[in-house]
């Protein structure tokens, strides 16, 4: 993996402002996919590497502190990905109907024999969005501290929330995993040598799939 990466780191207003950006290129080489395969007569599944994919984005964060007790961030995170050598050798009616479904290249042209003595089709995934990756993603948080009346304690209370857009399960481009946001509360006491915290995560109970994973051909 080559990574590229430009940004910048910023402190404004004395130190009560701070933002970052950073704009990043990744380039894979041989990157690990997994793909069906007739393994022992039967069908499974097994690693392979490709020839190539990339991923480029951008990077944008903030803090900003608003009074002496009450601090507020966020950042936004943006994501392009793409098979850029991806072909694959296949008999399989499955994996052609599916690149078809996906990316409308199907079975580019006939190919064969290939080193097992078969005959088949190229297709390719290139143009298609690697799996798992949300074009955006962003967080916010807030967060008040301030003294526990004269014990030298801390208390606070603080929320966060994020947000991920779709993302694709596999390759193919067909099933997508929705988009989410989740909203989480803490709230505690802070001291030098011990502190307590209470938490409530996913305040409005979002039961959106997050992740998971496909058989093969299903």
């Amino acid at each position: 993996l080559d990574v590229w990466e430009i940004g910048y780191k910023s402190t404004l207003a004395d130190g009560r402002i701070r933002l970052n950006g950073s704009f990043f290129y990744q380039d894979f080489k041989d990157k690990q996919v997994t793909v069906q395969a007739v393994v022992a007569d039967t069908v499974g599944t097994k690693v392979e590497n490709i020839s190539g994919s990339e991923i480029y984005g951008i990077e944008l964060e903030g803090t900003v502190q608003i009074t002496d007790n009450l601090r507020a961030g966020g950042g936004w995170t943006y994501l392009h990905s793409e098979y850029t050598d991806y072909e694959i050798f296949t008999k399989s009616a499955n994996d052609i109907a599916r690149i078809q479904l996906g990316n409308g290249k199907g079975c580019e042209r006939l190919a064969g024999p290939n080193d097992s003595g078969l005959e088949g089709c190229k297709a390719s995934f290139n143009g298609n969005q690697l799996e798992r990756v949300p074009e955006h993603a962003l967080i916010a948080n807030v967060n008040y501290t301030n003294n526990l009346f004269d014990t030298g304690y801390e208390w606070y209370t603080e929320a966060n929330w994020r947000y991920q857009d779709t993302r694709y399960v596999e390759a193919f481009n067909i099933v997508e995993f929705p988009s989410y946001n989740i909203t989480d509360l803490r709230a505690g006491v802070l001291g030098d040598v011990w502190d307590v915290t209470f938490f409530l995560d996913n305040v409005f109970d979002d039961d959106t799939i997050k992740t998971g994973g496909s058989n093969p051909g299903i």
